[in-house]
């Protein structure tokens, strides 16, 4: 049900996390409390990675939690796609390295070309 499962609950507060991370990212609070006093620590721009650091994490434990209990759902949906959805995301991983080492040397021939 609804009122008792653990993952909604977790889904529910990575939401909340997310929110007060777009406040503190969105407005200068607390330099605006304490102004002078916030230069090292204690900016809002730190608290919104702080609470953006929280929001994944828990977003990560939401989804977790979902697996574990749902995974009869998810098997008998998926089951036989799982090794060709595995392939496909190597063959994903290779391409975006092959591309980011193609732009890598071509970068390079621009920044220091042939003398």
């Amino acid at each position: 049900s609804g009122k008792n499962d653990l993952a909604a609950t977790y889904h529910k507060c990575h939401v909340l996390c997310f929110l007060v991370a777009a406040f503190f990212f969105a407005y200068p609070y607390p330099e605006k409390w304490f102004p002078g006093k916030c230069h090292f620590v204690g900016q809002g721009h730190q608290l919104f990675h702080m609470f953006l650091i929280l929001c994944t994490f828990i977003q990560l434990e939401a989804v977790l939690i979902d697996y574990r209990t749902r995974r009869h759902i998810y098997a008998d949906l998926h089951g036989d796609l799982a090794p060709f959805f595995s392939i496909m995301c190597l063959v994903l991983m290779v391409c975006c390295g092959l591309t980011a080492f193609y732009m890598m040397v071509k970068v390079k021939y621009k920044v220091w070309p042939k003398r």
